[in-house]
């Protein structure tokens, strides 16, 4: 396997940090641990192409190589390597792959051999490579806050940036015809740019009366561009220099587009996928037999069949063959998105904000496999006791029997006024911390029918953490509230230190309480629950998801994926190792020498706390 960007990142770090904290704290860096990277499964399907009977799926931070010769019954050929963020983009050609994958660029995977596509080369972005077009040996690369790059790829192992041109606003996506790039912006519209020298690219003409251009697809005579908070706007581009708009439809939460014959076919994220009749492009307008109810983030076509990357859905394809009804053909749906995680001896219990709870067996961590699924609407907060796991939806606590983790089943469900953000169990009682209306206290006496035995408000606080200690509560909650819970049915506030910022997550361990507020670590001592103390605190900029792993602070963070902390010295903190996910790693969990992560984007990661050779 290839290695990592981030884990490179991490010796870097350790070598600088240790020349920081001079030679005494040099050999304690040498006895800390460091993580290893086992094992990787699902994320979302964000990006999707179709040559022939292949198509190639982004998942997370991987592509997946399908049969679709049986569109009915798709084969999974093989898949890619995880990379070191998640595709958001895809294109393919003369055997070639080229994945978009944000701030670690461009990948290019060989599938000559489909079952086992290879990375040959890789391109690091000017900024972020968010939308991709391949014409010959050039890419035409979508690079954010750089504009537009142009890449030779004549040599696939080695890409290089030939040319470039730096347009206003953040560009996200590329469409080339002819000797023109068509390339929209989130605030600045359609830029037209010349490509008769890909060396030097010039700006002929823009269209920039746009809010959210995210997408954009063309033809001979006309751009087609996804508004994403307004809808599809039809340009005219008959003359480059002077796009003009002939035609709107309006549209929530567009996301993609593709052109076929004399319909678009506009994905949107809730709203379905919207067949839209373009024969007059001056008045497109919505054929509602035709269009199809699955959202989706981006859209492929290849003859008459059109492919839908659906998120956390997977993959979906549609029969365009009659232009006024389209026909579910098959699907494939191995990704997931990743909210909270809990182990449980070789089980991995992951909530999926979009689908419900999945049951991923670690007997061999190195191939963790999905065993099991329970549909909930949006899944998040959850906790796992012996063979029961209780899980966070939309207004629900579920209670769910994964004794046979093939075949879990929900117990009981409890109906709640407002979202649930976590759950703790104790006994045969739980406690639920909703988003604004405090505490619950819910009896599990008969788990087929799970009671509210006592509520305690919080001033209308945004919960977002809890945890447990003995029969003390510690809640996220606008700040830190200490609760006890000696007589379940009369909680009762005992602690209380005032909030910063947004709490989001708390961990206690021992005598010492983490609080995490938006981007701060807090350390609080609670030799005394009833007057916490801090004493240390570190400033991340991210959210922070928490556990232990020994005397180390394992840190879950949006965007940076996982740290490992020094906290023995509160007045002190320092990271001692890392490892970058591919999305927003937004729940941690540490069981033995593995750390388990849900991301979000970039679905479950397993990686392995290693100790160096003759530490303890």
């Amino acid at each position: 396997m290839r290695s990592r960007p981030g884990r490179k990142r991490v010796g870097t770090l350790a070598v600088l940090g240790a020349a920081l904290l001079g030679v005494a704290s040099l050999g304690a860096l040498a006895q800390a641990p460091q993580l290893e990277y086992v094992a990787q499964l699902g994320g979302s399907s964000l990006a999707v192409a179709a040559l022939g009977d292949l198509v190639f799926l982004g998942e997370g931070p991987r592509v997946v190589v399908l049969d679709v010769s049986d569109p009915a019954h798709p084969i999974e050929l093989g898949r890619s390597d995880p990379f070191p963020s998640r595709v958001v983009d895809l294109a393919v050609a003369d055997g070639y792959v080229y994945a978009a994958c944000v701030l670690h660029g461009i990948r290019i995977l060989s599938v000559d051999d489909p079952a086992r596509p290879i990375e040959v080369g890789a391109l690091r972005p000017e900024d972020s490579a968010e939308g991709i077009f391949v014409n010959g040996n050039l890419l035409y690369i979508a690079d954010r806050y750089a504009g537009l790059s142009v890449i030779s790829v004549a040599d696939k192992t080695a890409p290089v940036r030939i040319g470039g041109i730096d347009t206003p606003g953040t560009a996200e996506d590329v469409a080339v015809a002819g000797t023109t790039a068509y390339v929209v912006h989130r605030s600045s519209g359609l830029r037209v740019i010349s490509i008769a020298d890909p060396e030097n690219p010039v700006e002929v003409g823009a269209l920039e009366e746009m809010d959210s251009a995210i997408r954009v697809s063309v033809d001979s005579t006309h751009a087609y561009v996804v508004d994403q908070y307004d809808g599809l706007r039809i340009v005219s581009i008959a003359n480059p220099t002077r796009p003009t708009e002939v035609g709107f439809l309006p549209m929530e939460e567009a996301t993609d587009v593709v052109v076929h014959g004399d319909l678009a076919y506009v994905s949107t994220l809730w709203s379905g996928i919207r067949a839209v009749s373009i024969a007059d492009k001056t008045a497109p307008a919505v054929i509602e037999a035709a269009s199809l109810e699955l959202g989706a983030e981006a859209l492929a076509l290849a003859g008459d069949i059109l492919y839908a990357a659906s998120g956390a859905a997977g993959l979906r394809m549609y029969s365009l063959g009659d232009p006024l009804e389209s026909v579910a053909l098959g699907s494939f749906d191995t990704a997931m998105y990743g909210a909270q995680v809990e182990v449980s001896g070789d089980v991995v219990c992951m909530t999926d904000t979009i689908e419900g709870l999945h049951l991923i067996s670690i007997a061999d961590p190195a191939h963790p496999e999905a065993v099991g699924f329970v549909a909930l609407v949006e899944a998040g907060g959850l906790d796992v006791v012996g063979s029961r796991a209780y899980v966070c939806g939309r207004r629900d606590l579920a209670i769910i029997d994964i004794s046979e983790p093939s075949a879990p089943a929900e117990l009981g469900r409890l109906r709640l006024n407002r979202r649930p953000e976590s759950v703790r169990v104790v006994g045969d009682v739980a406690y639920v911390l909703g988003a604004y209306d405090g505490l619950h206290v819910i009896s599990l006496a008969d788990p087929t029918d799970p009671t509210i035995v006592a509520e305690f408000p919080l001033d209308s606080a945004y919960g977002r953490g809890l945890d447990v200690k003995g029969n003390l509560l510690y809640l996220a909650a606008g700040g830190l509230h200490v609760v006890s819970i000696a007589d379940p049915l009369h909680p009762e506030i005992v602690g209380y230190v005032p909030t910063e910022q947004l709490a989001v997550s708390v961990l206690v361990d021992g005598d010492t309480v983490y609080l995490a507020e938006d981007s701060v670590l807090r350390v609080l001592s609670i030799e005394d629950p009833a007057d916490p103390v801090e004493r240390g605190r570190r400033t991340f900029g991210l959210k922070a998801a928490l556990d232990m792993a020994g005397e180390y602070l394992v840190v879950g963070l949006e965007w940076k994926g996982v740290q490992i902390m020094d906290v023995r010295d509160p007045t002190d903190l320092w990271v001692v190792a890392e490892y970058d996910t591919a999305d927003r790693a937004s729940g941690v969990d540490v069981a033995g020498d593995l750390v388990v992560i849900a991301d979000h984007h970039g679905g479950l990661y397993v990686l392995r706390v290693v100790k160096p050779s003759g530490s303890e």
